[in-house]
């Protein structure tokens, strides 16, 4: 019998795995490794992404918030008699139709139009009497003297200075007695939003200045008519303003 091999001890085999170079990781087991952080890469990226999203759309969000603020500030009425809105209208119109002209001077304008339009409305329906011719006629001869005059909203103006000639005496105003009428906060919106819309009219300050008091009767307050109406307060709409005035 041929003689039997010899069986590999233990020290024989620990000798050959030793003597073995050791395996080096495959492609597929360093692709594997990596795929985690190609993996957290792409997370970062998708949050990246979202960030940028996310701020337009609060840019957006504050956007909508400034205008439904501002529509609510145009949609809050204000309660208040006609002469003090035609008056603030007038100033307006006059600082549009003649730039050159100083504020105060422009308010005095706007003063004017609303005396003359109140003693009109007073005569015709009984609350005020009607002049005397002869006193009439002296007091427009004596407004013959102002420095020179203009007209606004179909007015003509006789100015002497910082005033207006009316009923042969010079009339000035200041923004102060305007403010007591309105408050301070509802004047600065109702004289913003005015100026706004004239705004449009830039280079038509001729068919403005035909058009500017068929405007105000448009948006000025509802009120009674007649005597009932007379001196009462009504709603003042911003926004219906903005929609007469604007071109």
């Amino acid at each position: 019998m041929p003689p039997k091999k010899a069986a590999k001890g233990s020290g024989s085999i620990e000798a050959e795995k030793r003597s073995k170079p050791a395996a080096r990781p495959t492609t597929a087991g360093r692709k594997r490794k990596a795929v985690p952080e190609e993996e957290d890469g792409a997370a970062k990226s998708t949050k990246a992404r979202k960030t940028q999203e996310k701020e337009p759309s609060s840019k957006q969000t504050k956007q909508t918030q400034i205008s439904t603020e501002s529509a609510d500030k145009l949609e809050k009425p204000i309660l208040i008699n006609r002469a003090p809105v035609l008056e603030l209208w007038g100033a307006c119109v006059a600082s549009v139709l003649h730039p050159e002209l100083s504020w105060n001077l422009c308010l005095s304008i706007g003063s004017s139009i609303s005396t003359i339009t109140a003693i009109a409305k007073g005569r015709s329906i009984g609350k005020i009497s009607q002049p005397d011719p002869d006193k009439k006629k002296d007091e427009t001869d004596k407004g013959t003297k102002g420095e020179f005059t203009l007209e606004v909203m179909g007015f003509p103006m006789t100015i002497e200075g910082d005033a207006v000639i009316v009923k042969g005496k010079p009339r000035t105003t200041r923004e102060a007695n305007l403010i007591r009428k309105y408050g301070e906060k509802d004047f600065r919106r109702v004289k913003s939003t005015m100026l706004e819309a004239l705004k449009s009219w830039q280079g038509d300050e001729k068919e403005l200045d035909s058009q500017a008091f068929h405007m105000y009767e448009q948006f000025r307050p509802n009120v009674a008519k007649g005597q009932q109406g007379w001196g009462r307060k009504g709603e003042l709409s911003l926004s219906k303003i903005e929609d007469v005035v604007q071109k």
